[in-house]
């Protein structure tokens, strides 16, 4: 059994309105995840198709803009 099954197992014996609050914040967890990855795949594709900028040019424009 996975760990997440062995929560939802223990989830099931709390009240309703506990389950209730859990779930809404897995699927937030879970949708979070699946954006995150998402933009983290189109940005490698960004980047195998050579559209990437240097990292000296990066660094360099957050330097000026946050300090450091």
């Amino acid at each position: 059994m996975t760990a997440l099954e062995h929560a939802f197992k223990a989830a099931e014996k709390l009240p309703g309105d506990v389950q209730e609050e859990i779930s809404e914040q897995i699927l937030r967890y879970v949708q979070k995840y699946t954006a995150l990855s998402q933009d983290l795949d189109a940005g490698i594709r960004e980047l195998d198709a050579g559209l990437g900028r240097p990292a000296d040019e990066v660094f360099d424009r957050l330097m000026k803009k946050y300090g450091a």
